[in-house]
């Protein structure tokens, strides 16, 4: 678990800017992007910081003179967030916190603290928006690198049958326990794990989410694969544009085939089920 965190501020306010630099950063391992009205707050680990900063240096994403980063500890991410978190709407879902007011629509109650997932990034949306033209009742689903837990809890709310929910975080396995309860919902057939695949009991999956980065989605493909069911289909998020033909590639090596897909922004979402 990371005690140390590092804030990244990046001076940007043009909001195409503002959502290539946030990709960007997302893609090279940051936990959590907030957009201020005139800058970017960038949240990363301790263990990924130095990586991160290499990146920055040798990419040349944002100029030298117009970022700095600051060492904080675990402190009330709650307020944190707070200070840039909009409700959002997904389609007939709608997503707020706990200080915003209620609506009518069908609702997903996030206190995000420092896990990744709130609707408001493009692949966490294009996941959501999926699942709520998706039959999840009696569904077997996985939850990989569960962040927040919010795909878990809209699986719960759409009548899955079983849900893992699994993240190397300890706030995402926090976070996830407290998102069921926010949101009213029975905990009976969750079950959530802190790990990797490994750490997960031995069965397959009707559908499998993976709101999660390329690194792990490209070092994961045969796990993936071994883990869902003969008519599963793996939901897969957290992939540019310019790392599609490789995911693609990939995963049809291991013996998937791309069914669907969609594109928001930089962004992408696949759609994968097993050759038959």
């Amino acid at each position: 678990m990371s005690t140390e965190w590092h804030k990244l501020i990046i001076n940007a306010s043009d909001e195409n800017q503002k959502e290539i630099i946030s990709a960007w950063f997302m893609h090279f391992g940051a936990e959590s992007v907030v957009d201020q009205e005139d800058h970017l707050e960038v949240y990363v680990g301790n263990d990924e910081y130095e990586s991160l900063i290499n990146a920055i240096n040798e990419n040349n994403i944002v100029p030298i003179d117009s970022w700095s980063s600051e060492k904080i500890v675990n402190q009330n991410w709650n307020a944190v967030w707070e200070s840039g978190f909009n409700a959002i709407d997904v389609g007939d879902i709608h997503i707020r916190a706990e200080f915003h007011p209620p609506s009518k629509k069908t609702e997903i109650i996030i206190q995000p603290k420092m896990a990744f997932g709130t609707g408001h990034h493009n692949t966490t949306y294009m996941m959501i928006d999926w699942m709520q033209n998706h039959d999840f009742s009696n569904q077997s689903v996985l939850d990989y690198g569960c962040g927040t837990g919010i795909l878990a809890v809209y699986a719960s709310m759409r009548n899955a049958k079983l849900i893992d929910a699994i993240d190397i975080q300890e706030e995402a396995i926090e976070n996830t326990h407290e998102h069921f309860k926010l949101n009213n919902l029975s905990e009976d057939n969750l079950n959530v794990y802190q790990g990797d695949l490994d750490k997960l009991p031995p069965r397959k999956y009707d559908i499998i989410l993976a709101n999660i980065n390329r690194h792990v989605l490209l070092d994961n493909a045969l796990n993936l694969k071994e883990k869902l069911e003969p008519n599963g289909i793996l939901v897969m998020s957290g992939i540019l544009e310019e790392d599609k033909e490789l995911i693609m590639e990939t995963y049809t090596k291991e013996g998937l085939d791309l069914k669907d897909e969609d594109q928001k922004g930089e962004w992408c979402c696949f759609r994968f089920g097993l050759k038959l």
